[in-house]
């Protein structure tokens, strides 16, 4: 909302009017009907020989229908930044225009992005999907970064994506690939351009979402690689070999100085992080593998990042791992994304990854659990009963109203005190609260988090680990930070987070924070390297990074609620007959259920009530 009352001592500019700061576009206008949303990205670029704090304020009319993604960007020296604002008209909002600003605070300046939004009366909100490349320049054997941003299509909704490359003029299509996707405001992807010849291209991309199909476009230009890596291996031995023969220390250092700032990320070394336990991908730049101690889940783990920064991927590769040495885990889920892990990865982007890390098709896989739907916040769980080895089970939160996760959180974690826990020194039970930045008073909760602040102080005592999912990390109260030992930081744009990793750690990771790639996170234990962050890149999934389908849900419900039904039948029944092959059968079916094997459950479930009703007439 509103915004202005301290800043306005500071002189307003037109956006682009300062030579330091530089917006693209300067200013925004929008028409768009009631119930109708649409995303804007605005382009921040500091033209200054130093770094910037640039914060966010909004004010007028408009402002109560915008959501920015950011509060601020940490801008370096001649560098960019991006920011998202979404438009979003309430359907209770009536038409009119409404007029506002959108100002960004740079040091003692206020640059004011003017903002106009035309509400026009109710009628049918059109669906929209627009590429956007990162950069309309990459090189030859490089990466080309591209967004697609999503109007009214329902966050969540399964997506089905082919993605072409065409040499612009010819039209002759170089490229194709076809990967599923899960619907949100903006989504992140990457493809190759090894093998393009130098040229002018367009990246076409076709979505079809709930029988609906949208097309869109966008060009990017692949420039000549000016050294090949061939000719830069040979400059590097070439050089080795004038510093040998002159046999100067000093030049030695200066130049591995030179190699190190040549590098994205800080190099680690190997000897001082974990050698053995969760493998969850490479040590940034070296091919090293990079593992978690197991123990180390025990004192918690938060991961966070912006939207489409991997930081949920990275959750469940620590999750794949841990359930591979039988340690069962139970996940609560506000997105529903998690219950992929009853199928196996059939994603192309993913798969594709597979070779990268050593990995083979084969290893695509899904894991054994159990998905139960939430609709009452006020829940009571027995966990002792989901501690199954090996096994997961997925508590899908996205049924509840907006404000009931403070409440479902603070049940949850209430049931677990209410519990009779003996003390552990291992790890026997992993907990993932997904979405936790849901519980900031800024996000609409209502401080939930200090549920989770008890939990991280108490749980580890019993063995209890906590993984926590946000989209922030520097808004948590030091009470919680301060009892979760391991941070995985992603990219993020959020100012706070950015500052909190320079004055923790130095400029030097800061900057780096900001230029992370998809699935490439900043890990910190002060167990290892000293106290000093190392970067990791993650390995793709075993499973299914999507969620399962609404049928597909359903069926888990129906066949889950038949067995809880039966569960009770047979426990009544054995008190007065024998039921120990229908306890076999029982076992079976929930065996094949938690498998996803539909049908066999079903086979099971069906002999199993036939044999209930016989021993009901015996």
């Amino acid at each position: 909302g509103g915004g202005g009352g301290g800043a306005a001592s500071i002189p307003a500019e037109r956006a682009n009017a300062s030579k330091a700061i530089a917006i693209d576009p300067s200013s925004i206008e929008a028409k768009l009907r009631k119930g109708e949303n649409r995303t804007f990205l605005l382009k921040i670029t500091n033209n200054q020989d130093k770094p910037v704090a640039a914060r966010f304020e909004l004010s007028g009319a408009s402002a109560g229908f915008i959501t920015l993604d950011s509060d601020g960007l940490y801008l370096t020296r001649r560098a960019g930044g991006s920011l998202l604002m979404q438009i979003a008209i309430q359907a209770s909002a009536l038409p009119g225009s409404y007029e506002g600003e959108l100002a960004v605070i740079a040091n003692a300046s206020r640059i004011a992005v003017p903002v106009k939004i035309e509400v026009l009366p109710q009628a049918f909100a059109e669906k929209s999907v627009r590429v956007e490349v990162f950069s309309k320049s990459v090189q030859q054997n490089g990466t080309l970064r591209y967004r697609l941003l999503l109007a009214n299509i329902e966050q969540g909704t399964e997506l089905e994506v082919i993605e072409t490359v065409a040499a612009d003029g010819s039209g002759n299509e170089v490229s194709r690939r076809q990967y599923q996707e899960t619907a949100s405001a903006v989504i992140e992807r990457e493809l190759s351009t090894t093998g393009l010849p130098a040229g002018r291209y367009l990246l076409t991309v076709s979505v079809a979402a709930d029988g609906e199909e949208y097309a869109t476009a966008d060009s990017f230009e692949v420039s000549l690689q000016l050294l090949t890596s061939e000719m830069i291996t040979a400059l590097v031995y070439g050089l080795l070999g004038v510093l040998a023969a002159l046999g100067g220390y000093k030049g030695y250092t200066r130049y591995r100085t030179y190699l190190t700032k040549k590098l994205t990320f800080i190099p680690a070394r190997a000897a001082l992080l974990p050698s053995k336990g969760l493998w969850v991908g490479q040590i940034a730049e070296s091919g090293k593998k990079a593992f978690l101690a197991p123990e180390d889940l025990a004192t918690h783990v938060i991961t966070a990042g912006s939207t489409g920064s991997g930081k949920t991927v990275a959750a469940m590769a620590v999750v794949e791992e841990l359930l591979k040495t039988k340690v069962p885990v139970v996940v609560f889920d506000p997105t529903a994304q998690w219950t992929g892990f009853v199928k196996k990865c059939m994603d192309s982007n993913m798969l594709t990854k597979y070779q990268k890390f050593g990995m083979k098709d084969d290893d695509a896989h899904s894991f054994e659990g159990m998905i139960y739907e939430v609709e009452n916040p006020k829940v009571n769980i027995d966990f002792k009963k989901y501690m199954n080895p090996g096994e997961i089970t997925i508590f899908t939160l996205n049924k509840l109203k907006p404000g009931q996760y403070d409440i479902a959180v603070k049940s949850i974690v209430d049931s677990i005190f209410s519990k009779g826990w003996e003390e552990s020194g291992s790890l026997r039970l992993l907990i993932v609260f997904d979405e936790v930045h849901r519980l900031l008073e800024r996000y609409g909760g209502k401080g939930g988090y200090i549920a989770l602040e008890r939990a991280a102080r108490e749980f580890r005592k019993w063995g209890i680990g906590i993984i926590m999912v946000s989209q922030v990390l520097a808004d948590f109260k030091e009470a919680l930070k301060g009892n979760v030992m391991t941070e995985i930081q992603m990219h993020t744009k959020s100012m706070e987070d950015i500052q909190r990793c320079a004055e923790k750690y130095g400029a030097e990771y800061s900057n780096r924070v900001t230029k992370e790639s998809v699935g490439i996170g900043m890990v910190q234990n002060p167990k290892y390297n000293k106290g000093q962050p190392w970067f990791v890149e993650f390995r793709p999934l075993h499973h299914n990074p999507h969620k399962i389908s609404a049928e597909e849900m359903e069926q888990y419900r129906r066949f889950a609620g038949k067995l809880a039904a039966i569960e009770k039948e047979i426990q009544l029944l054995a008190k007065k007959a024998d039921t120990s092959d229908v306890e076999l059968e029982f076992k079976l079916a929930g065996e094949k259920l938690k498998s996803g094997a539909f049908r066999m459950a079903e086979f099971y479930i069906e002999s199993i009530e036939n044999s209930i009703k016989a021993l009901r007439r015996k």
